[in-house]
Protein backbone atom coordinates (compact mmCIF):
# COMPACT_ATOMS: atom_id res chain seq x y z
CA UNK A 1 0.00 0.00 0.00
CA UNK A 2 1.20 3.34 -0.61
CA UNK A 3 -0.22 7.09 0.29
CA UNK A 4 -0.04 10.76 0.82
CA UNK A 5 -1.88 12.37 4.15
CA UNK A 6 -2.07 14.90 5.96
CA UNK A 7 0.55 14.06 8.81
CA UNK A 8 -1.48 15.48 11.60
CA UNK A 9 -4.98 14.15 10.72
CA UNK A 10 -3.11 10.76 11.02
CA UNK A 11 -1.54 11.55 14.55
CA UNK A 12 -4.95 12.47 15.91
CA UNK A 13 -6.39 9.52 14.18
CA UNK A 14 -3.94 7.16 15.52
CA UNK A 15 -4.34 9.21 19.13
CA UNK A 16 -7.80 8.48 19.37
CA UNK A 17 -7.91 5.07 17.79
CA UNK A 18 -5.14 4.09 20.26
CA UNK A 19 -7.08 5.38 23.18
CA UNK A 20 -8.29 2.04 25.50
CA UNK A 21 -12.11 0.63 24.76
CA UNK A 22 -14.42 0.97 27.78
CA UNK A 23 -15.21 -2.85 27.59
CA UNK A 24 -11.35 -3.70 27.56
CA UNK A 25 -8.88 -3.83 30.50
CA UNK A 26 -6.27 -3.26 28.38
CA UNK A 27 -4.89 -1.44 25.19
CA UNK A 28 -4.08 -2.94 21.72
CA UNK A 29 -0.29 -2.62 21.53
CA UNK A 30 -0.63 -2.82 17.17
CA UNK A 31 -3.27 -1.12 15.17
CA UNK A 32 -4.27 -2.28 11.33
CA UNK A 33 -3.77 0.73 8.67
CA UNK A 34 -5.98 0.31 5.83
CA UNK A 35 -5.44 1.92 2.41
CA UNK A 36 -8.20 2.44 0.23
CA UNK A 37 -8.81 4.78 -2.41
CA UNK A 38 -9.88 7.74 -0.93
CA UNK A 39 -9.31 6.99 2.13
CA UNK A 40 -7.20 5.59 5.09
CA UNK A 41 -8.42 3.44 8.04
CA UNK A 42 -6.93 2.71 11.46
CA UNK A 43 -8.18 0.23 13.64
CA UNK A 44 -7.82 -0.59 17.03
CA UNK A 45 -9.57 -0.70 20.87
CA UNK A 46 -12.66 -1.64 18.89
CA UNK A 47 -13.12 1.52 16.91
CA UNK A 48 -12.47 2.36 13.26
CA UNK A 49 -11.26 6.23 11.80
CA UNK A 50 -11.26 7.23 8.79
CA UNK A 51 -9.63 10.11 6.90
CA UNK A 52 -9.45 11.25 3.38
CA UNK A 53 -5.64 10.46 1.33
CA UNK A 54 -4.02 10.58 -1.49
CA UNK A 55 -3.99 6.42 -1.91
CA UNK A 56 -1.66 5.07 -4.71
CA UNK A 57 -1.87 1.48 -4.02
CA UNK A 58 -4.64 -0.12 -1.77
CA UNK A 59 -3.38 -2.52 0.63
CA UNK A 60 -3.64 -3.10 4.67
CA UNK A 61 -0.70 -3.90 7.46
CA UNK A 62 -0.25 -4.01 11.06
CA UNK A 63 2.05 -1.69 12.87
CA UNK A 64 2.99 -0.92 16.23
CA UNK A 65 0.85 1.73 17.36
CA UNK A 66 3.47 3.25 19.78
CA UNK A 67 6.39 3.32 17.45
CA UNK A 68 3.98 4.65 14.46
CA UNK A 69 2.93 7.39 15.94
CA UNK A 70 6.39 8.76 17.81
CA UNK A 71 7.84 7.87 13.79
CA UNK A 72 5.08 10.40 12.55
CA UNK A 73 5.80 12.93 15.29
CA UNK A 74 9.53 13.17 14.33
CA UNK A 75 8.00 14.60 10.73
CA UNK A 76 6.12 17.88 12.71
CA UNK A 77 7.44 20.57 10.31
CA UNK A 78 5.90 18.47 7.30
CA UNK A 79 2.37 18.90 6.62
CA UNK A 80 1.92 15.59 4.59
CA UNK A 81 3.96 12.17 4.39
CA UNK A 82 3.83 9.56 2.11
CA UNK A 83 3.68 6.32 3.65
CA UNK A 84 4.70 2.63 1.97
CA UNK A 85 4.03 -0.44 3.43
CA UNK A 86 3.07 -4.47 2.92
CA UNK A 87 1.34 -6.78 5.59
CA UNK A 88 5.41 -7.47 7.37
CA UNK A 89 7.18 -4.21 7.63
CA UNK A 90 7.23 -0.52 6.80
CA UNK A 91 9.14 1.54 5.13
CA UNK A 92 9.61 5.30 5.19
CA UNK A 93 9.72 8.13 2.89
CA UNK A 94 10.17 11.42 3.37
CA UNK A 95 10.45 14.62 1.18
CA UNK A 96 13.86 16.53 1.73
CA UNK A 97 14.91 19.90 0.19
CA UNK A 98 16.94 17.79 -2.79
CA UNK A 99 13.78 15.26 -3.05
CA UNK A 100 12.19 12.35 -1.81
CA UNK A 101 14.54 9.68 0.95
CA UNK A 102 13.41 6.32 1.07
CA UNK A 103 14.57 4.30 3.93
CA UNK A 104 14.05 0.07 2.97
CA UNK A 105 14.28 -2.60 5.43
CA UNK A 106 14.82 -6.41 4.25
CA UNK A 107 17.09 -9.38 4.69
CA UNK A 108 20.41 -9.08 2.26
CA UNK A 109 22.00 -12.09 0.80
CA UNK A 110 25.91 -12.08 0.86
CA UNK A 111 28.36 -14.69 -0.90
CA UNK A 112 29.45 -16.20 1.80
CA UNK A 113 25.24 -17.42 2.53
CA UNK A 114 24.44 -14.70 5.68
CA UNK A 115 21.48 -13.08 5.07
CA UNK A 116 21.84 -10.08 7.97
CA UNK A 117 18.74 -7.85 8.34
CA UNK A 118 19.46 -4.49 7.25
CA UNK A 119 18.26 -1.03 6.80
CA UNK A 120 19.42 1.40 3.18
CA UNK A 121 18.91 4.81 3.05
CA UNK A 122 18.44 5.87 -0.83
CA UNK A 123 18.10 9.75 -1.90
CA UNK A 124 16.38 10.25 -5.32
CA UNK A 125 17.86 14.04 -5.80
CA UNK A 126 15.64 16.61 -7.90
CA UNK A 127 16.88 16.14 -11.75
CA UNK A 128 18.61 12.74 -11.26
CA UNK A 129 17.36 9.41 -13.11
CA UNK A 130 18.19 7.18 -10.32
CA UNK A 131 18.50 7.36 -6.55
CA UNK A 132 21.76 7.51 -4.41
CA UNK A 133 22.74 4.69 -1.25
CA UNK A 134 23.64 7.39 1.86
CA UNK A 135 23.78 4.30 4.21
CA UNK A 136 23.36 0.90 5.21
CA UNK A 137 23.10 -0.85 8.37
CA UNK A 138 22.58 -3.92 10.19
CA UNK A 139 19.01 -3.99 12.17
CA UNK A 140 18.40 -6.63 14.98
CA UNK A 141 17.90 -9.69 13.77
CA UNK A 142 14.05 -11.00 12.92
Amino acid sequence: MKFTIERAALVKMLEVIGRKAPSKKWRDKEVRLSACAPRVFVEANESTGGVEALVFEDGTCLLSHKTFLKLLKTHFPKKNITVEADEHKIKRVRETDFGPRYEVEGSLKTPDGREPFIRSVWQFDKGEVAPRLITAYPLEAR
